[in-house]
């Protein structure tokens, strides 16, 4: 809380915040230009990572948000967005990491055919929090997005749910319940995949990486809220230190998400971005190793063949038995 720091410490919590942020929108928008760039990128599981960096990208909006707080219509609006992106983003994480897993145990090669089902639920799902948090705003003045704390009357650094144990409740635990859930089944897609795999199956198994990476982000700003809410009796005051480890791992994940897309993808997309303008992509983003583009196009041509092989064999069926 502003009231509990120095200036300097102020300074420095509002820098972090500012420069983590926009390197969490250099990463999202960094994604963004690949996937328009190289072709072979647009495929069902690139998209489901895409809009994990998409809620990212909303979160790192509302935190820029934050240095307007003080209007009192931008302070809602930030702590909408800001609750509306943990909430998709936890949803996405979680829905990457359940596909690795179904996809291990019993492969549809059809599974893209449920994306848009996919993306509807999980926006209508990401609102409920916001719109309970409004609504009850507006019927009993509780919970509420406000930069004050109504139990110190002193100001935060960003509008956020007040008071603090209502803030547990709907961003803090999901969050933890679904970075348990995401270790459990990464756990039991390592067993599932140990030895050697096909290459539609060993693609999904490298696809766990990002959810890791941001289940184990999301624990730091979780344990320290917790800690904040039960040392402080719930007046939502924290020490310096804690206090800018929270904001940099939450601010972060967009940008480090990137990170470990570049790294695992660095040879595919410099030969992209720096070679001769072929497109070596793979057919459902890897982690490691290319495809020459005459392979990605077989790998299509017997997706395609897969479905017509597959509706023809519906459509006798359904026509013996009628």
């Amino acid at each position: 809380m502003l009231a509990g720091y120095t200036s300097s410490e102020k300074d420095i919590i509002l820098w972090a915040n500012g420069i983590a942020t926009s390197l969490s929108y250099l990463g999202g928008f960094f994604m963004f230009f690949l996937y328009f760039k190289v072709q072979s990128y647009r495929n069902f599981m690139f998209k489901i990572l895409m809009t994990l960096v998409s809620s990212t990208l909303l979160y790192s909006f509302a935190n820029t948000l934050s240095y307007w707080r003080e209007n009192t219509i931008c302070c809602h609006i930030e702590g909408a967005l800001r609750l509306f992106s943990i909430t998709s983003t936890v949803l996405w994480t979680w829905r990457l990491v359940w596909l690795c897993y179904t996809q291990m145990k019993d492969y549809d090669p059809l599974l893209y055919k449920n994306y848009k089902k996919f993306l509807i639920s999980n926006f209508l799902i990401s609102l409920i929090p916001c719109l309970m948090v409004l609504i009850t705003y507006l019927i009993i003045n509780e919970p509420k997005f406000t930069y004050r704390n109504d139990s110190t009357g002193t100001d935060n650094f960003f509008c956020d749910i007040s008071p603090l144990k209502y803030g547990l409740a709907f961003e803090d635990a999901p969050t933890v319940i679904a970075s348990m859930l995401i270790f459990l089944f990464s756990y039991k897609v390592h067993k599932i995949s140990s030895g050697k795999l096909p290459k539609r199956l060993a693609q999904y198994k490298n696809l766990i990486v990002y959810p890791l990476v941001a289940a184990i982000i999301w624990i730091i700003p979780s344990v320290q809220d917790i800690l904040t809410l039960f040392s402080s009796q719930g007046t939502g005051q924290s020490s310096f230190p804690l206090e800018l480890i929270r904001i940099c791992a939450s601010r972060l994940v967009g940008f480090i998400t990137c990170l470990a897309f570049v790294i695992s993808r660095y040879s595919s997309i410099k030969a992209n971005l720096f070679g001769k303008g072929e497109d070596i992509g793979d057919s459902i983003v890897p982690l490691s190793g290319s495809v020459a583009p005459d392979k990605v196009e077989l790998e299509k041509g017997l997706e395609d063949q897969y479905d017509r092989n597959l509706s023809v064999f519906q459509s006798r069926k359904k026509s013996l038995f009628s």
